[in-house]
């Protein structure tokens, strides 16, 4: 293994090995129901990162979110097309960024 990761426990045996890449959280916030906004994210420009938004309800919508250059924006959503009726709750929106 050129590049990576080994871990060993306290006897020494390998209990993880691998090449593969891992992610750390460079944002982490709860959106309030209905909020749209943007946050400043450091360290996404040029990185691969991945963008979760989840809502903190059941059969509800967390808001859409995306990345340009260093901010995060996020927009509520809503979908009201009877008899279906959906709409935002309290979200968790993370910024994942995987080196």
């Amino acid at each position: 293994m050129a590049y990576g990761l080994r871990i060993k426990n306290a006897a020494g045996a390998v209990m993880l090995d691998t090449t593969e890449t891992l992610g750390r959280v460079v944002f982490a916030e709860v959106v309030p129901s209905g909020d749209s906004g943007n946050a400043s994210v450091s360290g996404v420009s040029g990185k691969t990162y991945h963008i979760l938004s989840m809502p903190l309800e059941a059969f509800k919508l967390a808001p859409s979110a995306s990345i340009s250059g260093t901010t995060l924006s996020w927009a509520a959503q809503e979908v009201v097309d009877p008899p279906v009726v959906m709409r935002s709750c309290d979200s968790l929106l993370i910024v994942l960024l995987s080196d």
